[in-house]
């Protein structure tokens, strides 16, 4: 898996997706196993497979992993040596569950994850990135800004200089505002 996140680092920079990174995660999935002592390894291989078949365009087989990822993240049982088991329960799930969908095309069912993952997570910044990514598109201007001023500030918080290029990124493509000049202000100060 984590040779997948390495190979397929370039490719989601620009978001799309990567047939290596599938065949990466299909091998991690076959090594995960069965077991419900490997149910989060599986839910976290999983949600990165449903993305990657998003943005390789196949929207079903990406559901389709998604509700394998769920069942999988519901039936994991406290696993300390994985690095990602605290991130799966603490919000986590429906922050790449939201991306996943984001990617899939389905923005009402991606925000509702989302929305979930931002109440849920200490530090949301990723999911309100993406959250401001459904809202740009959808026409939401407003909404799209007030995601990224709060994605912003909780990334300064943290200290994660790549949520803030990301906030910088989005806010670069959103249509002049009073909105958007207030984040750009904000991104300033």
């Amino acid at each position: 898996m984590l040779q997948r996140d390495d190979d397929g680092a370039a490719t989601h920079l620009v978001n799309a997706g990567n047939q290596a990174s599938v065949k990466l995660l299909r091998a991690a999935l076959d090594a995960a196993g069965a077991g419900r002592d490997t149910a989060g390894l599986r839910a976290a291989v999983l949600y990165r497979l449903a993305w990657e078949r998003a943005a390789l365009g196949d929207r079903h087989g990406a559901l389709q992993e998604l509700d394998g990822a769920d069942v999988s993240a519901a039936l994991a049982v406290p696993a300390p040596d994985m690095v990602e088991d605290g991130d799966l329960r603490g919000g986590g799930a429906a922050a790449r569950r939201g991306k996943a969908l984001r990617r899939a095309g389905c923005p009402t069912a991606a925000e509702t994850a989302l929305a979930e993952a931002v109440a849920a997570r200490l530090h949301p910044s990723g999911a309100l990135v993406d959250l401001a990514r459904i809202r740009a598109a959808g026409g939401d201007v407003d909404g799209a800004v007030a995601a990224l001023e709060e994605a912003y500030l909780t990334a300064r918080t943290a200290g994660s200089r790549r949520s803030e290029a990301k906030v910088r990124h989005i806010a670069a493509t959103l249509p002049d505002s009073a909105a958007t000049r207030s984040l750009a202000d904000l991104i300033r100060a």
